[in-house]
């Protein structure tokens, strides 16, 4: 069930990432490097989200790299906090690369009571 909620999150990312630039028309993802992604390149990026997901310490870090296609990412829990509401949140830093580019965009993750991790752009640090 958790890995089901960690793939949410994934995809959750992913959609953000790929919204850049706030374009209407998605004929632009062929360019990026998720839209040159193949199946195994996404499973390969889901297991290290998996993977770092269940750690809590700032500054660790997954890398993936797929020999047969060339494609690779970079994870990074760039920061651990509570929110204001008192959610468990990490900010968590997302690299693709394939081909000769490379994206990067960092997201603020919190955990939802269910166990499940979610994109809140406004949760901020307890103060």
């Amino acid at each position: 069930m958790r890995s089901q909620a960690r793939r949410a999150v994934l995809l959750a990312v992913m959609s953000v990432q790929a919204a850049v630039g706030g374009a209407t028309n998605l004929g632009f993802l062929k360019n990026a490097p998720i839209g040159q992604f193949k199946e195994e390149d996404m499973r390969m990026m889901r297991a290290a989200v998996d993977e770092l997901l269940r750690e809590d310490t700032k500054g660790a870090s997954r890398e993936w790299h797929n020999d047969k296609t060339g494609n690779s990412g970079r994870l990074e829990i760039l920061e651990v906090f509570t929110s204001e509401d008192g959610r468990r949140c990490k900010k968590l830093l997302v690299v693709t690369r394939a081909k000769s580019q490379e994206q990067q965009s960092a997201y603020p993750l919190c955990a939802a009571p269910d166990g499940r991790w979610l994109i809140d752009t406004e949760a901020a640090p307890k103060r």
